[in-house]
């Protein structure tokens, strides 16, 4: 379970979800590694052969977040136009960096987050990032935002763990037969 007991060695505080099908979801939340707060982009995914987090993500740190929470606020002028429109980079090493834009794939306009390589051989996007909606560029916002204020402010960080816990208790004591098929306790309240 995630929150405050850790299962699969992977302690999280969400801040909210983007659903994108029955089967998947991205998630936004907070981890600890090593000491070290990060702020999460993730998709999950529910499957027979798989339930969880997937490699499609990226991981923050605060400064990183808030370069993105920058510019995802100057972006909002972006929204009238339905084209590609690279918004900014966010550099994470000399060969590493983050390209936040608008892209049009599949038929459909999103916002790309995503991780992209620079070198003598080889420059472009991996495939650790994600695509949300283009209708859910306002929420994507406001979870960004959320996530930089509680690694600024670990006491609501904490008022959060508490609040999912308790949430995630009464859940669970109301609905306990009624699990999803296939997916592991740990991750039945994100697909229940």
């Amino acid at each position: 379970m995630f929150g405050g007991n850790c299962g699969f060695s992977l302690c999280m505080d969400m801040i909210g979800t983007i659903v994108l099908s029955k089967a998947s979801e991205i998630i936004f939340y907070i981890d600890d590694y090593k000491g070290c707060e990060f702020a999460n982009i993730r998709k999950f995914v529910k499957s027979t052969k798989y339930t969880g987090p997937t490699k499609s993500g990226v991981k923050l740190d605060k400064k990183q977040l808030e370069a993105i929470c920058g510019i995802l606020t100057q972006a909002s002028v972006c929204l009238e136009d339905s084209k590609d429109v690279e918004l900014g980079e966010v550099p994470l090493s000399e060969s590493w960096f983050i390209r936040v834009g608008f892209t049009y794939f599949n038929g459909q306009y999103g916002l790309d987050i995503r991780q992209y390589l620079k070198t003598e051989k080889y420059t472009g996007p991996s495939k650790k990032g994600v695509r949300i909606p283009f209708d859910c560029f306002d929420a994507t916002v406001s979870y960004c935002e959320q996530m930089l204020e509680f690694i600024k402010n670990p006491q609501k960080k904490e008022m959060l763990s508490e609040k999912q816990e308790e949430a995630y208790s009464q859940k669970s004591e109301g609905h306990k037969e009624k699990s999803v098929d296939g997916v592991p306790n740990d991750y039945q309240k994100y697909f229940s």
